[in-house]
This record gives structure tokens, C-alpha cells and sequence, in this order.
């Protein structure tokens, strides 16, 4: 099946894929934990407003290249094709910390260009603390995927890279390009099959990365173009 043959006659049911933000969200090691400060206004028309602090790579997140390329594009620079449209989730179980090439290989369909690796993540889940043993890709199977035309990568936690491993995978996938990473999602509830990724990062030019709300439209029905 390729992209290019299929189109949605109307969706389903949209599943959110996006992580809830609060308190007790884990965050990368050394990241501003999400913080929230709640402003009642006192008063015959009083109203509440609240403070929101937190980190561009807070939960459910979009990487840009700038993340780790000086003078790389930033989120308002990539075009909004990389965010919407047709895209696979394949599921990866192995225990790999740095998935490899041939894990992912023999189940892409050929033709598209976004991708969400659902992993044995998970199954773990997100604790409040930070997981330094969740799996990820490595820096031959991102490369590999932008070999093959892809422009969009997501993945079952914070990172597309394993912890400690540099930024190898990173720069493999990001570097001089004009893609992005969706790095924090929620595939607990999802099947691999194909969907409409509908990804929308926060508008807020010239950074790195910010949190996104992601949502996978399943197909009431696919027409198959022959």
C-alpha cells in the first residue's frame, strides 16, 4: 500500500496520543519540570487565570532541527506538511535499547513518509520518574528512514535517542534537513495500522522544539487507488 494510493473516506474515531501535562509529568534529566500557579481574581466578576512554566521538550513534543544544529530551521520554519497527513505505526518488540534497522525494516509499507514506532515502551508506561532504560532508536535506523524519503519520525517516549547515547540519532535524522521528531507518545491504546496523524506543536517562533497535541484519525474506510 502506498501514500500515494490511498485516501480516507472519513474517520472513525480520533485517538489522542498526546500525554496529559502535569506535576508529576517525568522529564528529561535536568529539564524544567511543568509548573502551574493558579491566579484567582477576587471580586464581583472574579475569574482565575494560571501561570504555566515548563521546558519546549515538556511531555508530547515536536524536535526541529535547530534542537541540535546551530542555525538549523526552527518549528516555524518546517513546513506544515511534515505535521499532517497519511502515516504508519509499526510495533517493534524486541530488547534492543537502540532499535535497529533490521527491527523496523521488514514492516514499513512502502510509499509513506511519517512514522510512529510503538516499542515495548509501552507497556512500561510513564512513571513519574524518569526512565533511563526506555529503548529507542539508533542513529543507522533514522538514517536509513531519511534515505528512504521519510519526514516525520515518532516514538513512545521522551527521546528518539537511547540515554546516554549522545546525539548520534539526533543529528542522523535532523541535521540539515527540514523534519522533525515527535518524541513522547502514547501508542498504549494504538494497533499498527495506518492513520491521519494530525500533529499541532504550540506556535512559538524560533525554537527548538515545543509540546504538540497529536491525534491519530482511524479510517472509517480507505479507498485503494489502483
Amino acid at each position: 500500500m502506498n501514500e500515494d494510493m490511498v485516501s480516507f473516506t472519513g474517520i472513525k474515531r480520533w485517538i489522542d496520543v498526546t500525554l496529559p501535562i502535569g506535576e508529576d509529568l517525568p522529564v528529561w534529566p535536568g529539564d524544567p519540570r511543568p509548573v502551574f500557579t493558579v491566579h484567582p481574581i477576587e471580586g464581583p466578576e472574579g475569574f482565575q487565570t494560571t501561570g504555566i512554566s515548563m521546558g519546549s521538550h515538556t511531555g508530547t513534543h515536536v524536535d526541529a532541527p535547530a534542537h541540535v544544529e546551530a542555525g538549523g530551521r526552527t518549528l516555524d520554519q518546517i513546513p506544515q506538511d511534515r505535521y499532517i497527513g497519511p502515516c504508519q505505526v509499526i510495533e517493534v518488540n524486541t530488547d534492543e535499547s537502540a532499535i535497529s534497522w533490521a527491527s523496523i525494516q521488514p514492516q514499513l509499507a512502502p510509499g509513506f513518509v511519517r512514522l510512529l514506532v510503538k516499542t515495548p515502551n509501552s507497556r512500561r508506561g510513564y512513571a513519574r520518574g524518569f526512565d533511563r532504560g526506555y529503548q529507542a532508536l539508533s542513529a543507522e535506523a533514522l538514517g536509513r528512514l531519511r534515505e528512504r524519503g521519510y519526514i516525520c519520525v515518532g516514538i513512545d517516549y521522551l527521546s528518539a535517542a537511547p540515554y546516554g547515547d549522545g546525539w548520534a540519532p539526533h543529528d542522523a535524522w535532523l541535521t540539515g534537513s527540514d523534519h522533525i521528531l515527535i518524541e513522547g507518545l502514547d501508542l498504549r491504546h494504538v494497533l499498527p495500522d495506518i492513520y491521519y496523524l494530525m500533529c499541532l506543536p504550540l506556535s512559538l517562533p524560533g525554537l527548538d522544539a515545543a509540546p504538540a497535541r497529536v491525534v491519530l484519525g482511524e479510517a472509517g474506510g480507505l479507498d485503494k487507488k489502483t
